[in-house]
C-alpha cells in the first residue's frame, strides 16, 4: 500500500507543544486515508478469473488481511493504552509543575515596571521584539535576560522530556498507528469476487469508519462492477 495513505504526523517547532496536539483519538483519521493511486489502480484492473472465493464464502486472502488488521488494531491499541498515554499524560503533569522563570523588567514603551514570565507565552514574543535594539537601553538588557532565562528552562524540560523517553514512544506510537493504517487500505484494496468479500469488506470499512474517504468509494465501485459482471 503507498505511503501517502496516512500523512506523517506533523511535530510543532516547538516541542514543549508536541505532545499537545497529538491527538489521543487518532483513531478517527482513519476516516480520512486516502488509498494510494497505485494500489486502486492494480485492484480495481485485477483480472477475476485470478482470484477465487472459498465456497464456504470469505476468500482466503481477504479473511487473512482483515486478521492482519485485527492484530495491528490490537497492537496499536495495547500500546496506546498501556504505555504511551500513560506516560504522555504524566509528562504532561510534570511539564505544567516546572518552575517558570519570572522578572521583573522595563517596558519599551511607557518606561515602566513590567513583568516578565514563562508562564505567559505573549512575553516571549515581547521580549523577541525588542531585544534586536541598543544594547545600551534598560528595556533591551531585560528583554535579554528573560529571553535567556526562557531558554534556559526550555533546555532543561528538553533534558527531562529526554529522559522520560517520550520522543521514542511517540514515535513508537505513530508507527503502530501507521501499520494499522496500511492494513486497513491492503482490507479496503482487496478486490472482492464475492457477495461475501463485499459484505465482509463493508463491516469493516463502517467499523473504521472509511466509507467517506474517495478511495474507499472507489474500490467499492470497482466491487461491484466486478460482481455484476460475474452475474451478466
Amino acid at each position: 500500500m503507498a505511503s501517502t495513505s496516512l500523512p506523517a504526523p506533523v511535530r510543532p517547532a516547538n516541542t514543549e507543544d508536541a505532545v499537545d496536539s497529538r491527538s489521543t483519538t487518532r483513531r478517527a483519521a482513519f476516516g480520512a486515508i486516502g488509498l494510494g493511486f497505485a494500489a486502486v489502480t492494480v485492484a480495481a484492473a485485477a483480472p477475476v478469473a485470478a482470484l477465487t472465493a472459498t465456497a464456504s464464502g470469505v476468500s482466503p486472502d481477504l479473511a487473512r488481511l482483515i486478521d492482519e488488521a485485527h492484530a495491528a488494531e490490537n497492537a496499536s491499541d495495547k500500546y496506546s493504552s498501556e504505555v504511551y498515554e500513560p506516560a504522555r499524560r504524566a509528562w504532561l503533569k510534570e511539564r505544567e509543575a516546572f518552575p517558570h522563570f519570572t522578572m521583573m523588567g522595563t517596558d519599551d514603551m511607557s518606561g515602566k515596571q513590567i513583568r516578565y514570565s514563562t508562564d505567559d507565552v505573549s512575553m516571549f514574543s515581547i521580549a523577541k521584539a525588542v531585544s534586536g535594539g541598543s544594547r545600551t537601553e534598560d528595556y533591551v538588557q531585560d528583554a535579554r535576560t528573560f529571553l535567556a532565562g526562557h531558554w534556559r528552562r526550555s533546555r532543561k524540560i528538553d533534558q527531562l522530556r529526554s529522559t522520560r523517553m517520550i520522543d521514542v514512544m511517540c514515535e513508537q506510537d505513530d508507527a503502530l498507528c501507521d501499520a494499522l493504517s496500511r492494513a486497513i487500505d491492503a482490507v479496503i484494496a482487496f478486490p472482492c469476487v464475492s457477495i461475501a468479500d463485499l459484505n465482509a469488506k463493508m463491516a469493516k470499512v463502517m467499523q473504521w469508519d472509511s466509507l467517506g474517504n474517495e478511495g474507499t468509494g472507489i474500490m467499492i465501485a470497482a466491487d461491484v462492477a466486478r460482481l455484476a459482471a460475474r452475474e451478466a
